[in-house]
């Protein structure tokens, strides 16, 4: 029973684990997407005003 619990355990740190570092990926793609968003906006103000 013990084993098992131990089994399970590290299970669970993996799942965990595994959403933390899902969240993580998706946070940092959308700063990158905002980032690039903002940036070709800043460009397309500037042509505009050139």
């Amino acid at each position: 029973l013990l084993s098992y619990f131990v089994k399970d355990n590290t299970i669970s740190n993996t799942v965990r684990f595994i959403i933390i570092l899902a969240i993580i990926i998706l946070l940092v793609f959308q700063v990158v997407r905002n980032k690039k968003l903002s940036f070709s906006y800043k460009k397309s103000r500037v042509n505009k005003y050139n």
